[in-house]
């Protein structure tokens, strides 16, 4: 009897699977670079199952759990993916990301570290280690030696100096008044509102409102962070609040614990431009809750002024949207 049926049948079967595996791994691809976090997840998934020995597919899998919040899954991937290929850096760049998301920041560290060992100089790596030291080991000025190189780098210059800037809060050798003026030189270069973003300003000034409401009501901005004190939020944004304040009700939610003289000036100085009371959640979990019964025009979380860890942005040849959250 021969054999001939048979074995054509399996060639047949597998050239259709792989087929399949290719229109899988093009529509994650593609979905993933929409930030269609979900669906890339579940494609990378399923394809991590028929190719167990792909690196990359391991690596673009955790780049979707990262991106989803999904830590401890981003985490397992990317140790796959680093299992079968030691030298995908940006696999070890997820790794650091999903373990500071993880509050575990020394291994962090050391993730970042190795990225650096692997590619001298990696931006990425160097701007999240600068933010580390920032921010969770109170060593500035170790901060703004990391990043100096990067000052000099058309890709990175805009995140150094704001990493400068921010480390110089903490720790600095000049005076106040030219670090605020170096603030601001900063913010007038690089933090400049786009067309879309005023566009949308002027839909939250009128909204749906009536005639009689446009000239009776002003629109309500909560404003979102838990630093409200001395720290890069009062020094980086209080003037644009203050301006904000003129035609807006400001509602301060402080998802925070400190308080100090920036946090009383804060308050002052936005009540008194509103001309309205500042009112305040004092906890991460009532804040959510409190925004749907305010009736709020336009929540503003601030999280991305100090945050500098880069949500997952590398994937195998090149770099996705990042997926921001508040």
């Amino acid at each position: 009897m021969s054999s001939e049926g048979p074995v054509q049948e399996q060639v047949a079967l597998q050239a259709a699977a792989s087929e399949k595996v290719k229109r899988l791994l093009t529509q994650s691809q593609q979905a993933m670079n929409e930030a269609s976090w979900t669906i890339a997840r579940d494609g990378f998934l399923q394809a991590s199952h028929w190719l167990p020995q792909a690196a990359q597919v391991h690596h673009n899998l955790a780049l979707c759990q990262l991106a989803l919040g999904q830590s401890e899954a981003a985490k397992a991937s990317a140790d796959k993916a680093l299992s079968l290929n030691p030298n995908l850096w940006q696999s070890c760049m997820v790794q650091g990301n999903a373990l500071k998301a993880l509050k575990q920041a020394e291994a962090a560290d050391v993730a970042y570290a190795q990225v650096l060992q692997m590619q001298p100089g990696n931006g990425e790596a160097l701007l999240a280690r600068a933010d580390l030291a920032i921010n969770v080991f109170g060593l500035p000025l170790q901060a703004m030696t990391m990043v100096l190189p990067l000052l000099r780098d058309k890709t990175h210059d805009v995140d150094a100096q704001l990493t400068t800037l921010m480390a110089n809060v903490y720790d600095r050798d000049v005076s106040a008044a030219v670090l605020t003026q170096a603030v601001m030189k900063f913010s007038k270069q690089n933090l400049r509102m786009n067309a879309r973003t005023n566009e949308k300003l002027n839909r939250l000034k009128l909204g749906a409102r009536t005639p009689l409401e446009v000239k009776t009501k002003r629109p309500r901005v909560a404003l979102i962070s838990p630093l409200f004190c001395a720290s890069p939020v009062y020094f980086l944004t209080i003037l644009g609040w203050r301006h904000v304040a003129k035609g807006c009700d400001i509602v301060v939610f402080n998802r925070g614990h400190k308080s100090d003289w920036a946090t009383e000036n804060f308050k002052e100085r936005c009540a008194r431009n509103s001309g309205r009371k500042i009112s305040a959640a004092n906890s991460c979990s009532r804040h959510r809750c409190a925004l749907r019964p305010r009736r709020l025009d336009g929540p503003c979380g601030l999280k991305g002024v100090v945050d500098q860890a880069r949500a997952p942005n590398v994937q195998m040849g090149g770099r996705s949207k990042p997926h921001h959250g508040s």
